[in-house]
């Protein structure tokens, strides 16, 4: 459970300002995890355009609620390929996250995370977690840091738009690959 951690707490330090009242809305340090569900695919190779028309048709399926607050997440084998316009899924990033509106003017919020203990290809990009994993596995550590990674800058920064430092970072690419002095046993909690 993510929601109340330290690690997700960063969260409380954003606000939106409502442009009408002027009133600040801070955010909250609560996650739900509100369930899951396992869509198939028979293709090796995705784009974004795939994971966003995959969204659409399980709302008109009714088969997930359709929720504004929501973040909708995909967790992806690692012997399917993810291409987007910003890279490729292991060569150029670990996980990454978006939003699109609907036509009635609702904003939906997800992020990808793939597993890269089973990827066809352990590129450049991940290669750190293979070697350096709080548990030594692979896939389960690499994939629960992008997951909390991934979580927070699609709270705080849904379209990759409105939240940088001077440096081009969001708030969770200022410590990314740091987890600092491990300190007890192996298995923390995040």
């Amino acid at each position: 459970n993510i929601g109340g951690s330290d690690k997700y707490s960063v969260v409380t330090a954003f606000f939106q300002i409502d442009p009408i009242t002027k009133i600040k809305t801070y955010m909250s340090n609560s996650v739900q995890f509100k369930g899951s569900m396992n869509i198939p695919t028979f293709k090796t190779i995705l784009t974004d355009t795939d994971i966003v028309m995959t969204l659409i048709a399980q709302f008109n399926a009714r088969t997930i609620a359709l929720d504004s607050n929501a973040v909708y997440a995909f967790i992806i084998r690692g012997d399917i390929s993810i291409h987007t316009n910003g890279g490729s899924f292991l060569s150029d990033w670990c996980g990454y996250h978006s939003a699109f509106y609907l036509t009635n003017g609702m904003i939906i919020k997800y992020m990808v995370i793939g597993d890269p203990s089973t990827a066809l290809y352990n590129g450049p990009t991940c290669e750190y977690l293979i070697y350096n994993t709080a548990n030594g596995n692979v896939g389960a550590d690499s994939m629960a840091n992008t997951y909390t990674h991934e979580l927070i800058e699609t709270t705080t920064d849904f379209y990759n738009a409105w939240y940088f430092d001077q440096d081009g970072d969001e708030s969770e690419d200022k410590c990314i690959w740091n987890f600092g002095t491990l300190i007890g046993n192996a298995n923390q909690k995040i």
